[in-house]
């Protein structure tokens, strides 16, 4: 998992299998943003495959206290497997779901 930042955007980058031990690591960033003041994240899972529902939680969870900020969480994803999963568990209802960045640092 990386930070970095795009045009004032939190960027966090999720590769491979995102399971519960991530989660850890997630909600320190996602906390330490939101105490900050930086209320503008995107969320990169172009290189993840997987996701467990403990962050899939978290993800819904900070992205309700943002909104509540005029802040917001927008999701790149391209892999087929979780773009279903966001499908069939009607988070990508919750969530502006984008297929690449520049799209996503665009919708900002």
């Amino acid at each position: 998992m990386k930070l970095t930042t795009k045009n004032d955007i939190n960027v966090f980058k999720l590769e491979g299998s995102i399971l519960q031990d991530e989660s850890e690591k997630l909600d320190l960033y996602f906390s330490e943003l939101i105490e900050s003041q930086e209320n503008k994240i995107i969320v990169d899972m172009t290189d993840a495959n997987h996701i467990c529902s403990m962050v899939l939680g978290q993800m819904v969870f900070y992205k309700k206290k943002l909104n509540s900020n005029h802040g917001d969480i927008k999701l790149v994803i391209i892999d087929e497997d979780l773009l279903e999963l966001f499908d069939i568990t009607l988070l990508n209802r919750v969530f502006e779901i984008f297929s690449n960045l520049d799209e996503a640092v665009s919708a900002f």
